[in-house]
């Protein structure tokens, strides 16, 4: 995967930015929200791969049921040729089920 993220050239910057995003805004919900202000929430609604990463975070640290709701894939958008980055975050996403 490493090899992928090179393709990304300059966007790498991009992919970065949404990394730290999905980490930042899930430590805000889990710690301050949660945590520390104590609000209740039913449900999550994970949109895309662009908020995967926050998604896996949540489900893995909470009891609060994840939904993952994406309107294409990378596989669909790009005819298979696509990043295998972000595939793998879809994927994650998609695939990630707690006991």
């Amino acid at each position: 995967m490493i090899d992928d993220l090179k393709k990304w050239g300059t966007n790498i910057k991009l992919f970065n930015d949404i990394f730290i995003y999905n980490i930042l805004s899930a430590t805000k919900f889990l710690n301050g929200l949660i945590r520390k202000e104590d609000y209740r929430f039913d449900i999550v609604c994970v949109h895309d791969w662009l908020s995967s990463v926050a998604g896996l975070v949540i489900k893995n640290e909470s009891r609060i049921p994840v939904v993952f709701h994406t309107h294409s894939t990378e596989w669909g958008r790009s005819g298979g040729q696509g990043s295998e980055v972000v595939s793998h975050l879809e994927s994650a996403m998609a695939q990630f089920q707690t006991d």
